[in-house]
Protein backbone atom coordinates (compact mmCIF):
# COMPACT_ATOMS: atom_id res chain seq x y z
CA UNK A 1 0.00 0.00 0.00
CA UNK A 2 1.33 3.39 -1.00
CA UNK A 3 2.11 5.77 1.91
CA UNK A 4 0.50 9.20 1.08
CA UNK A 5 2.04 12.36 2.22
CA UNK A 6 0.14 15.41 3.31
CA UNK A 7 1.21 18.76 2.71
CA UNK A 8 -0.06 22.08 3.20
CA UNK A 9 -0.56 25.30 0.91
CA UNK A 10 -1.17 28.33 1.64
CA UNK A 11 -1.66 28.81 5.22
CA UNK A 12 -3.00 25.40 5.66
CA UNK A 13 -6.78 26.68 3.04
CA UNK A 14 -6.17 23.42 1.00
CA UNK A 15 -3.72 19.73 1.72
CA UNK A 16 -2.59 17.98 -1.13
CA UNK A 17 -2.15 14.36 -0.67
CA UNK A 18 0.40 12.65 -3.18
CA UNK A 19 2.31 9.62 -3.66
CA UNK A 20 5.72 11.15 -5.12
CA UNK A 21 7.14 14.59 -6.20
CA UNK A 22 5.85 14.20 -9.61
CA UNK A 23 1.88 13.59 -8.24
CA UNK A 24 2.27 16.40 -5.90
CA UNK A 25 3.76 18.69 -9.11
CA UNK A 26 1.01 17.81 -11.33
CA UNK A 27 -1.70 18.66 -8.74
CA UNK A 28 0.14 22.01 -8.10
CA UNK A 29 0.24 22.49 -12.20
CA UNK A 30 -3.81 21.73 -12.07
CA UNK A 31 -4.56 23.99 -9.10
CA UNK A 32 -5.99 28.32 -9.89
CA UNK A 33 -4.22 29.88 -6.68
CA UNK A 34 -6.43 32.64 -6.98
CA UNK A 35 -9.45 30.31 -5.52
CA UNK A 36 -7.39 29.12 -3.47
CA UNK A 37 -5.97 32.36 -1.85
CA UNK A 38 -9.69 33.80 -2.28
CA UNK A 39 -12.17 30.91 -1.13
CA UNK A 40 -12.39 30.14 2.48
CA UNK A 41 -13.17 26.59 2.99
CA UNK A 42 -15.38 25.78 6.49
CA UNK A 43 -14.65 21.80 6.57
CA UNK A 44 -13.94 21.86 9.86
CA UNK A 45 -16.88 19.78 11.80
CA UNK A 46 -17.77 17.81 8.57
CA UNK A 47 -14.40 16.61 7.03
CA UNK A 48 -13.50 15.50 11.10
CA UNK A 49 -15.82 13.77 11.38
CA UNK A 50 -15.18 12.09 7.73
CA UNK A 51 -11.73 12.23 8.49
CA UNK A 52 -12.71 9.72 11.47
CA UNK A 53 -14.71 7.43 9.66
CA UNK A 54 -12.89 7.19 6.83
CA UNK A 55 -11.58 3.36 7.86
CA UNK A 56 -15.00 2.46 8.49
CA UNK A 57 -16.18 3.68 5.39
CA UNK A 58 -13.65 1.83 3.17
CA UNK A 59 -14.48 -1.37 5.29
CA UNK A 60 -18.48 -1.65 4.87
CA UNK A 61 -20.48 1.23 2.50
CA UNK A 62 -17.36 1.18 0.07
CA UNK A 63 -17.83 -2.43 -1.39
CA UNK A 64 -21.86 -0.74 -2.19
CA UNK A 65 -20.73 2.20 -3.77
CA UNK A 66 -18.52 0.59 -5.59
CA UNK A 67 -21.06 -1.43 -7.43
CA UNK A 68 -22.75 2.20 -8.10
CA UNK A 69 -19.74 4.33 -8.85
CA UNK A 70 -19.09 1.48 -11.67
CA UNK A 71 -22.47 1.99 -13.19
CA UNK A 72 -22.05 6.29 -13.60
CA UNK A 73 -18.60 5.45 -15.06
CA UNK A 74 -20.18 2.74 -17.23
CA UNK A 75 -22.54 5.63 -18.58
CA UNK A 76 -19.83 7.99 -19.84
CA UNK A 77 -19.99 8.93 -23.38
CA UNK A 78 -16.42 9.72 -24.14
CA UNK A 79 -13.43 7.11 -23.27
CA UNK A 80 -11.77 8.08 -20.07
CA UNK A 81 -8.73 6.02 -20.48
CA UNK A 82 -5.35 7.91 -20.57
CA UNK A 83 -7.66 11.41 -19.68
CA UNK A 84 -6.81 13.52 -16.72
CA UNK A 85 -10.16 12.64 -14.33
CA UNK A 86 -11.36 14.72 -11.10
CA UNK A 87 -13.64 12.92 -8.07
CA UNK A 88 -15.76 15.61 -6.42
CA UNK A 89 -16.65 14.37 -3.18
CA UNK A 90 -14.47 11.60 -3.67
CA UNK A 91 -14.58 9.80 -0.03
CA UNK A 92 -12.58 6.97 0.10
CA UNK A 93 -12.56 6.71 -3.47
CA UNK A 94 -15.20 4.54 -5.05
CA UNK A 95 -15.57 6.59 -8.27
CA UNK A 96 -11.87 7.14 -8.56
CA UNK A 97 -11.51 3.33 -8.75
CA UNK A 98 -14.07 3.09 -11.23
CA UNK A 99 -12.20 5.61 -13.51
CA UNK A 100 -8.96 4.11 -12.95
CA UNK A 101 -10.27 0.66 -14.14
CA UNK A 102 -11.15 2.37 -17.07
CA UNK A 103 -7.46 3.98 -17.65
CA UNK A 104 -8.35 7.49 -16.47
CA UNK A 105 -5.58 9.32 -14.41
CA UNK A 106 -7.54 10.61 -11.46
CA UNK A 107 -7.04 13.57 -8.80
CA UNK A 108 -9.12 13.11 -5.67
CA UNK A 109 -11.24 15.86 -4.32
CA UNK A 110 -12.89 15.91 -0.86
CA UNK A 111 -13.78 17.66 2.18
CA UNK A 112 -12.01 15.63 4.56
CA UNK A 113 -8.16 14.71 4.60
CA UNK A 114 -8.68 11.69 6.05
CA UNK A 115 -11.11 10.26 3.15
CA UNK A 116 -8.01 11.05 0.64
CA UNK A 117 -5.51 9.38 2.20
CA UNK A 118 -7.91 6.36 2.36
CA UNK A 119 -8.62 6.68 -1.07
CA UNK A 120 -6.49 5.37 -4.43
CA UNK A 121 -5.53 8.75 -5.77
CA UNK A 122 -3.11 11.75 -5.28
CA UNK A 123 -5.31 14.23 -3.64
CA UNK A 124 -6.89 17.91 -2.85
CA UNK A 125 -8.73 19.09 0.25
CA UNK A 126 -11.65 21.54 -1.00
CA UNK A 127 -14.74 22.43 -1.55
CA UNK A 128 -17.15 21.76 -4.40
CA UNK A 129 -18.47 24.78 -4.36
CA UNK A 130 -15.30 26.93 -5.10
CA UNK A 131 -13.25 24.07 -6.66
CA UNK A 132 -9.87 24.82 -6.77
CA UNK A 133 -8.69 23.97 -10.29
CA UNK A 134 -8.52 26.06 -13.58
CA UNK A 135 -11.16 26.19 -16.29
CA UNK A 136 -11.23 23.34 -18.24
CA UNK A 137 -8.45 21.29 -16.36
CA UNK A 138 -10.21 17.47 -16.41
CA UNK A 139 -11.46 15.07 -19.70
CA UNK A 140 -14.08 13.99 -16.89
CA UNK A 141 -15.33 15.16 -13.72
CA UNK A 142 -17.45 13.16 -11.33
CA UNK A 143 -19.54 13.21 -8.54
CA UNK A 144 -21.17 10.46 -6.99
CA UNK A 145 -22.67 10.08 -4.02
CA UNK A 146 -21.61 13.81 -3.02
CA UNK A 147 -24.30 16.92 -4.62
CA UNK A 148 -26.67 16.10 -1.36
CA UNK A 149 -23.76 17.12 1.06
CA UNK A 150 -23.88 20.91 -1.28
CA UNK A 151 -25.80 23.67 -0.24
CA UNK A 152 -27.07 24.52 -2.81
CA UNK A 153 -26.24 21.71 -5.07
CA UNK A 154 -26.90 24.04 -8.44
CA UNK A 155 -23.21 25.70 -7.13
CA UNK A 156 -21.17 22.42 -7.25
CA UNK A 157 -23.08 21.51 -10.64
CA UNK A 158 -21.23 24.92 -11.98
CA UNK A 159 -18.04 24.06 -10.66
CA UNK A 160 -18.27 20.89 -11.75
CA UNK A 161 -18.70 21.95 -15.76
CA UNK A 162 -16.46 24.96 -15.19
CA UNK A 163 -13.47 22.39 -14.47
CA UNK A 164 -14.71 19.82 -17.35
CA UNK A 165 -13.00 20.98 -20.81
CA UNK A 166 -14.68 21.46 -23.79
CA UNK A 167 -16.33 17.75 -24.95
CA UNK A 168 -15.15 16.35 -21.40
CA UNK A 169 -17.98 15.06 -19.86
CA UNK A 170 -19.40 15.74 -16.01
CA UNK A 171 -20.95 12.17 -14.73
CA UNK A 172 -23.29 12.82 -11.65
CA UNK A 173 -25.39 10.68 -9.33
CA UNK A 174 -27.47 11.44 -6.40
CA UNK A 175 -29.72 10.13 -3.70
CA UNK A 176 -33.22 10.84 -4.48
CA UNK A 177 -35.12 12.69 -1.55
CA UNK A 178 -37.60 9.80 -0.89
Amino acid sequence: HLVHEAMALLDDRVALLARDVGERLELEHLLDLEVLVEGELDRAQIGAAYTASAHAWAAGPMRIYGRMAEALVDHSPVPLAGRLALDVGSGTGAATRAMQARGARVVALDAAVGMIASGPAPGVVGDARLLPFHDRSFAAVAAAFCLNHIDPPSAGMRELRRVAESGGVVLVSSYGTD
